[in-house]
């Protein structure tokens, strides 16, 4: 299944590879603290692009992934 035709969660399949992507990255952030840690978000497909600057609002990190958009474009 390409990138470019995998769905999220609560929309039809297929739902692979993408929705373990986002799943990893939102457990990911769980891994830091706010206190002392900052997380930024970026994105590519055919090219890449800031999402998010550095934040320790990682509600607001997790907020950003679940809504980019599903790849599309080339990463070779």
């Amino acid at each position: 299944v390409a990138c470019a035709t995998a769905a999220r969660n609560g929309e039809d399949g297929p739902f692979t590879p993408y929705d373990p992507t986002i799943s990893a990255a939102k457990y990911f952030t769980g891994l830091f603290n706010s206190t002392y840690d900052q997380i930024g978000l970026g994105r590519y497909s055919t090219n890449g692009a800031k999402s998010l600057d550095l934040t320790s609002s990682f509600s607001n990190v997790r907020t950003k992934i679940d809504n980019l958009d599903i790849p599309a474009g080339n990463t070779n």
